[in-house]
């Protein structure tokens, strides 16, 4: 069974995986990682927004999945963090005049067993008085050292 079957066993829509264009924005998900900065005996991912147009407001919610034998199970609440910046930036050579990273995703790691993980962000924007909605799966991660 590769990633994808996984994933849409999870009940994920994996026709909407990693980027998600809704309006003048799409949401990029990283992999379930452990934190330096938590010891790493904390995990969770980044998502980020990359907009063409300057926006009136993002908000990121996100939750992270593992595997549970042939299950995946949420990982925790879901956790949301509006934007309380927003500025312009790069990712991958094209400038964007709006972008906003989720960065307070965390989780505490009870156990350093192999884990395979996941999540996924819902994200909100604000573009001429108009609200669109997005979504972005994080990549399959195998092996991570941390479970609940």
């Amino acid at each position: 069974m590769n990633m994808m079957d996984e994933l849409r066993q999870a009940g994920f829509n994996v026709g909407t995986m990693a980027k998600v264009n809704y309006g003048p924005c799409k949401i990029v998900a990283e992999g379930f990682h452990t934190r330096k900065s938590g010891k790493y005996e904390t995990g969770g991912f980044k998502s980020t927004t990359y907009c063409t147009k300057k926006v009136t407001a993002i908000h990121h919610s996100s939750q992270a999945r593992f595997k549970r034998l042939a299950w995946w199970v949420k990982g925790g609440r879901a956790i949301g963090q509006p934007a309380q910046k927003i500025k312009a930036g790069k990712h991958n050579g094209t400038y964007y005049p709006t972008v906003f990273q989720q960065t307070n995703h965390a989780l505490t790691c009870k156990y350093a067993k192999t884990t395979t993980w996941s999540g996924r962000t819902l994200g909100t924007i604000v573009y001429n008085g108009k609200t669109y909605y997005a979504d972005a799966y994080a990549p399959v991660q195998k092996g991570v050292r941390c479970r609940l």
